[in-house]
C-alpha cells in the first residue's frame, strides 16, 4: 500500500515544488508560471509515472514490476530510483516543453538547469541501485561449505 500511494505522492508533491524554480534563458529564476505550466507537468508525471508501470507490468507480470528485483521482492533502491526519475525527467521536460511554448529558441529552451541538489539526490539513489545489486550478485555467487558434522564421543 505504501508503494501504491508513496510514488505518485513523491513525482506530484516534488513536481510542484520543483516547478516553482524554472529558470528562464537568462539564467535569472522566473516571476511567475504560466498558468499551464503545472497542468502540463502534471501530464508528463502521470504519461511517465504509466509508462514506468506499464513497461514493469511488460517485463515481470505484475503493475509495479519496476520496482521488483531478481529475488521477487519489491526493491527500496529500485523505489528510490524510480521515483527521482520519473520526478527530474518530468520536470525537465515540462520545462522544455513550456519553453518552446513561450518562443524560445531551441538552444535556449534546451539549455535547462537542474539544480546541484537535485542531482546529487539522483546520483545517491542510482549509487545506492548499483551497490544493493552488487551486494546481492555476490552473495548469490557465493557458496556455503557444508558442515561437518561431529562424531558423538
Amino acid at each position: 500500500m505504501l508503494i501504491v500511494l508513496g510514488l505518485p505522492t513523491l513525482v506530484v508533491v516534488g513536481g510542484y515544488v520543483a516547478a516553482e524554480y524554472i529558470i528562464d534563458g537568462s539564467g535569472e529564476a522566473a516571476a511567475h508560471l504560466k498558468p499551464g505550466s503545472r497542468v502540463a507537468w502534471a501530464v508528463i508525471a502521470g504519461g511517465t509515472t504509466a509508462l514506468l508501470l506499464i513497461v514493469g507490468h511488460a517485463v515481470n507480470g505484475e503493475l509495479f514490476g519496476a520496482l521488483i528485483d531478481g529475488r521477487n521482492r519489491y526493491s527500496l533502491a529500485r523505489l528510490q530510483l524510480a521515483g527521482w526519475t520519473v520526478l527530474v525527467l518530468s520536470c525537465w521536460l515540462a520545462i522544455v516543453i513550456a519553453r518552446i511554448a513561450g518562443d524560445f529558441e531551441l538552444d535556449v529552451a534546451l539549455k535547462v538547469g537542474i539544480p546541484a541538489p537535485v542531482v546529487a539526490a539522483l546520483g545517491l539513489s542510482v549509487g545506492s541501485f548499483a551497490l544493493s545489486t552488487g551486494i546481492k550478485d555476490a552473495k548469490r555467487q557465493r557458496t556455503v561449505a557444508p558442515a561437518v558434522p561431529q562424531k558423538l564421543r
